[in-house]
Formats: structure tokens, sequence, C-alpha cells
């Protein structure tokens, strides 16, 4: 049984090599980002650089240093807005607003960037004493940009900052996916109100292709070992960044997921609630991602089943999750011909789990979200004359074909 086995796990090893030359021969090449880091020399960042730069492969391993760094002073910033911004008529207008936006735009834009959030770990989580801290790597935090107001985006950027182990945090990466909003033309006076240390950068993209893009030209430009990916409408909370990076020392090879929290669409309040029984995801027929509920003696990690235990997970949701920088392009990174959004998370966890590795979802970390109650595609002025249904479909099928057996 065992010689079975091994042959069964080394037939999928070979069959994902095998697959993933072929999405990797088979993908056009995307150069739409412009690095605002160095802005006399355009980046490009086509699949034919990530096949052939063997110094993705071959980064330098960053480690922190033993010598625990503390930050005295959070960080403050304000939130500047001119009149016609600030008045908008649509602020008023609660069903154009949410429309629009999906939540309450108005209420966002009062309240403080860096504003406080309750602390709802488990009492077995902010008891956890980690016995490899000073061993973790730093990470580069990558955000995607797509028409999201200064309000919740500078704050999910002061939250990360304020919130994360200085020694731990090496930058923030914000790529704007060719935005259309009007403030978003002063996100960089904002940015440059920031610190020096930890550096924020902003990468403006030329062409408008959606999420794979821009987290590819993220994860591109990222010079630390660990990749966290953030949607922008994201909050992260108190020590949220510690336990995934416990859980992948364990094991390079590791996705995790931290407990995603929602916000109240209309205040934006962290939601409370018991987080048990645990959850895991999945996927129907239709290959749209849906949440399950997990099953206490195949997937929570160890015997004694505690509350704050990882949970193992065939397919993580997509939006939030942090892995390793090497096995992200070992895996191939993301299909760059799926378009726009949609089927990239499960695309990216049949990769991981067919090529030996494994997703966890980490419920001693917390990151808040917005889940926002609108049509991101029906307001999407780029998209106006696309068949977005079409594109949707299509990237369903490829995944299906690529990865599916028949």
């Amino acid at each position: 049984m065992v010689g079975r086995r091994r042959l069964v796990a080394a037939a999928a090893v070979l069959a994902c090599v095998a697959t993933l030359a072929w999405v990797s021969n088979t993908a056009e090449q995307d150069t739409g980002a412009y690095d605002r880091r160095t802005p006399s020399h355009p980046v490009h960042y086509g699949r034919a650089q990530l096949n052939n730069g063997r110094d993705l492969m071959q980064r330098h391993t960053d480690i922190a240093p033993e010598v625990v760094v503390q930050r005295f002073e959070p960080v403050t910033l304000k939130l500047q807005l001119p009149g016609e911004l600030a008045h908008d008529p649509v602020l008023r207008n609660k069903d154009e607003m949410f429309r629009l936006y999906g939540f309450n735009l108005s209420a966002s834009n009062v309240l403080p960037l860096d504003r406080p959030l309750p602390d709802y770990r488990l009492d077995e989580c902010q008891a956890l004493a980690f016995e490899h801290q000073h061993r973790w790597p730093k990470v580069s935090v990558v955000i995607v940009v797509y028409d999201e107001p200064l309000s919740t985006l500078l704050r999910n950027v002061v939250a990360v900052i304020n919130r994360s182990p200085p020694e731990l945090l090496g930058e923030v990466l914000i790529v704007n996916d060719k935005s259309t909003l009007p403030e978003l033309s002063l996100l960089g006076e904002h940015l440059r109100r920031l610190p020096a240390t930890p550096p924020v950068h902003l990468i403006e993209r030329t062409t408008h292709r959606g999420i794979v893009a821009a987290r590819l030209d993220g994860a591109r430009a990222a010079q630390h070992d660990v990749l966290v990916f953030l949607d922008a409408h994201s909050e992260v909370c108190p020590g949220w960044l510690e336990p995934l990076l416990d859980r992948i020392e364990d094991n390079p090879k590791r996705v995790v997921v931290p407990q995603i929290r929602g916000l109240d669409l209309n205040t934006l309040a962290l939601l409370p609630g018991d987080l048990w029984p645990p959850s895991k995801g999945s996927f129907n027929w239709r290959l749209s991602f849906v949440i399950i509920e997990a099953l206490l003696d195949q997937d929570v990690v160890g015997t004694d089943h505690k509350r704050g235990s990882p949970i193992r997970s065939p397919v993580m949701p997509g939006g939030i999750f942090a892995m390793r920088r090497n096995w992200f392009f070992e895996l191939g990174a993301y299909d760059p011909e799926l378009l726009y959004y949609g089927a990239e998370h499960i695309e990216l966890s049949f990769r991981t789990w067919m090529c030996g590795g494994e997703i966890e979802w980490v419920p001693c970390s917390n990151v808040a979200h917005i889940y926002r109650n609108f049509n991101r595609f029906a307001v999407d002025g780029q998209l106006r004359n696309v068949d977005i249904r079409s594109i949707l479909d299509r990237n369903d099928k490829r995944v299906a074909e690529v990865w599916m057996d028949e």
C-alpha cells in the first residue's frame, strides 16, 4: 500500500510539472506594469521573464534579526479630500452610494485611518508563544487596487504598518490596476506623508486586466521571502501576522489563510461572533468557491481539536493569503490567461496540493474585510464593451481543462 501511494504521489508531481510547463507555454505576455520606484524606467513583467529569470527562484534569504525592534509611535495619517470629493452628492444618496461602492463610503470617510479594532482572538491564540520567531523571514504585503476609495485603502495600509512587528514587515506594494476613480489621483501624495520605513511602493499599471495580472506585478516586484496578498478593502487585526508566519516556517510549501471577519457595511464596525465549529473551503461543479463545515477528525491539525488549531482546506478563498515567494513561482504563479476576476483562487489551490503543498486556514490570525454588496462588473467602465460573462466562463473552463481529469 505504501509503495502504491508513493507511485501515485510521484505521478501527481510529474503531472503537475507537465501541466505547469503547458500553462507557461500557452500564456501570453502581459507588459502593463509601470513601477513608480524607478520613474525613468518602465518595468515590464512578462511570462518570458518569469520563466527565464532564475533570480526569481534563487533570491537571498532575508531572515529578520533576532533583536526585536519596538515601534514606539504608531503611524498616523489623515484623509485629505478636496471639497468636490468630500461633499460628493453620491455620499448623501445611500442607494447610489451602495450601487457604486457596495458599502457606506460616507461613514468610512469620517472614520480615522488609524482607528483601533477590538481584539477578538481566542485566549489560547493571545497566549501563543512562538519558538522560532527569530528565524522568520520578512514579508512583502501586496495590495491590488481598482477604483478603491482612498479611505478604505489607506486604512488598510496604516493597519498593516501599525499592527505588524516592524522587524517582520519588509515593504508594502500597492498595485493600481489602471483605476479611473478621481480621488485615487491623490494616493501618491497621501503615501508620501507616511514614514520611510517600512517602504510603501506604488506600482501603476498601464492596462486594466484584473486581479491576476496586477498580483503578478506585485509578486515580481516584491523584495522579501514571504508574499502576503490583501484585498484593498481589508483591515488587519491585532496579532494577525505571527500565526501565519509560524505555519509557513513549519512547512515552506504551505499556503495559509487568516480567519476573515466581516465589517458591517453601514458602520464598518468589526463583527464579532463564534467561529466554531470550524469551516473550510470547497467548490461546486461550477467551480465556484463555497464554504463548508470542516471535519474535526480529519481537517483540524493536531489531536486535541483546540479552537485555535489550524484547519486543512483543499481550496482557499483567494483574496487574502500568504505563502513563500519562491514556492509561488515554483508553482508557476498565476496563470496569466485568467482575465479580470474569478477562478484564479481555485487554480492556485489546485496547483498547491497537486504539486506537493498544502493549504491551511489559521484561526489565530484575524483580518477584517468589507464584503461589498454590489455588482463590480456593472460599475467598471473599462469593461463596458467587454462580454465579461464569457470571459469568466472561459476562466473556469481553462482551469477545469488544465487541472481536472476527464
